[in-house]
């Protein structure tokens, strides 16, 4: 009996994550502190976490860490941090040059770190506090001279911030301030050398370049998990997440049932007013990651809102839900990676 070509790929996955069981478990996660700041935490390119809410609440804080392995691969990597001042999330009419000020004590640091069995090791760091001209600048980790044996040297840029245009999302649910207009921020970078992950599918996908036929294509992948959703169908859903389950249990030690249940978007789907939200394609900008290699639809008024979202009745109240996946192409079609 001929396969079809996702289960063939599927099957594929599987040997490759599994092929070194026995051994202790080598997971990679992105540790970091924040404070007095913004500050978004990104692996090759692909936001993990940022401390947005507490920045718009004035405060500046965050001390977490995230599944940095799932967008890691064999070889050469980036890991960086953007830094803003928490100005630009005040709501009084002040001036360009007072937003950008930052508090004295503003900082931000990133450790790479290498966990199997019970050894931990940094594989790299980097640290970010404010200059004697009131500027971010990179510090000098304790351990810089064993980071620079698998890392480059720390690249500091200044940006622009993701921008948003209003009109693309339910008014009732857009906030202007979420993502502050004109805001600029301080990107440090370094190159990466990590070893000992399994090969991911993503590793291996084809390049996205924003072709019509790609961004069809992209467009029919969501809309099949759409219409899942839609059709409140959880065993076509669990089919269609089954590689981002798998790279979630890998990277977490869960089970891919485990993970799978402990989304909202499963109890949400069992809600008596759940509705999914059609969707209008023209509210979407393409997010191109990973060298190309990872790819999803951000919503021109809120970067964070997917083209998968929903309806649901949270304690009385109406609130819109949705789920962000991330797809590659792989074997000339787009799979939800992550």
């Amino acid at each position: 009996m001929r396969l079809p070509k996702l289960a063939l790929l599927l099957s594929g996955v599987m040997m490759t994550l599994t092929a070194n069981a026995e051994e202790p478990r080598l997971y990679i996660r992105s540790l970091f502190d924040i404070e007095y700041a913004f500050c978004a935490i990104k692996t090759n390119g692909v936001l993990g976490l940022d401390n947005r809410n507490s920045a718009r609440q004035g405060r500046g804080f965050g001390t977490s860490s995230t599944a940095a392995m799932l967008f890691l691969e064999n070889g050469e990597n980036e890991i960086s941090l953007e830094l803003g001042a928490l100005g630009w999330f005040d709501k009084k009419a002040t001036s360009v040059s007072e937003r950008a000020q930052f508090n004295p004590q503003a900082g931000c640091k990133l450790e790479l770190t290498a966990m199997r069995g019970s050894n931990n090791e940094i594989l790299s760091a980097i640290e970010v506090g404010i200059g004697k001209d009131g500027l971010p600048e990179a510090k000098v980790p304790a351990d810089e001279q064993k980071f620079k044996t698998i890392s480059g040297p720390v690249v500091k840029q200044k940006i622009l911030a993701e921008q948003v245009v209003r009109g693309h999302k339910d008014d009732e649910y857009f906030n202007l301030y979420k993502y502050p207009s004109k805001m600029e921020v301080y990107r440090f970078s370094r190159q990466v050398k990590v070893s000992g992950l399994p090969e991911w599918p993503w590793a291996k996908a084809a390049p996205y370049s924003d072709t019509p036929e790609q961004r069809k294509g992209l467009e029919q992948a969501y809309l099949q998990i759409w219409r899942s959703m839609d059709n409140k169908d959880l065993a076509t859903l669990r089919k269609q997440l089954k590689l981002s389950l798998a790279a979630w249990a890998w990277s977490t030690g869960e089970t891919e049932e485990s993970i799978f249940v402990d989304r909202d978007m499963v109890s949400d789907i069992h809600n008596s007013q759940f509705k999914m939200i059609p969707i209008n394609w023209q509210d979407y900008d393409v997010q191109i990651m990973n060298k190309g290699r990872m790819v999803r639809l951000i919503n021109k008024s809120d970067p964070s809102f997917s083209p998968l979202a929903y309806y649901t009745n949270d304690d009385g109240s109406m609130s819109i839900n949705f789920i962000a996946p991330i797809f590659s192409l792989i074997n000339g079609e787009f799979v939800l990676v992550i």
